[in-house]
């Protein structure tokens, strides 16, 4: 959802899309959701979009495709513009690796990035959540296995917190499951 509720972002594919996974947005009107709107190139491709997440400022990290790595899945930002979107870049600060990196979910003020990756290997069956935060020199710190600090031996996906940062929730085994936000502020890095 946007942040302020008119919005719900999703990923799908349609006849009048891009290509593979597109993202797009319904907007509520009085009568309940409009039509799904696809959000353009860029961000998106031919090849697959999906998972969006914002930050207040209109930041969207999402899922993109990405060659020669796990699932060919990586974790792009893009920018909002009057236009529309910048390019889409590939996150930094060892978020992204020879691994399957995606599902992110990124806090409204953007200095925690939650997702999923099978690092170090490139089987599905081995996702873990990892954190990064973002450090005052504007680069993400080296990701963390939240799932090991979850004390979480199962594979995980889908990370995401509650709109009041108190939650944290996510997929394992078809479920969804949620724990105390405040594992994530116990890895938070001193700055």
């Amino acid at each position: 959802f946007s942040h302020d509720g008119h919005r719900l972002y999703v990923h799908g594919v349609r006849p009048d899309g891009f290509g593979s996974l597109d993202i797009w947005y319904l907007e509520v009107t009085d009568s309940g959701w409009g039509p799904p709107v696809n959000i353009g190139s860029p961000p998106n491709t031919e090849r697959l979009e999906s998972q969006p997440g914002f930050t207040v400022e209109q930041e969207m990290y999402f899922t993109g495709h990405r060659d020669s790595v796990g699932m060919n899945r990586g974790i792009y930002l893009c920018r909002r513009t009057e236009d529309g979107w910048e390019e889409p870049m590939l996150v930094g600060g060892n978020v992204n690796t020879p691994s399957i990196e995606y599902t992110p979910f990124i806090s409204q003020d953007g200095g925690t990035l939650l997702f999923s990756s099978s690092r170090p290997g490139t089987e599905e069956a081995n996702l873990r959540l990892y954190v990064s935060f973002m450090a005052k020199t504007g680069e993400w710190s080296e990701p963390m296995n939240l799932s090991e600090a979850l004390d979480w031996e199962k594979p995980a996906r889908f990370p995401a917190l509650s709109p009041d940062g108190q939650f944290l929730f996510f997929l394992s085994d078809g479920d969804i499951y949620w724990a105390s936000a405040s594992v994530i502020d116990r890895l938070r890095p001193v700055q």
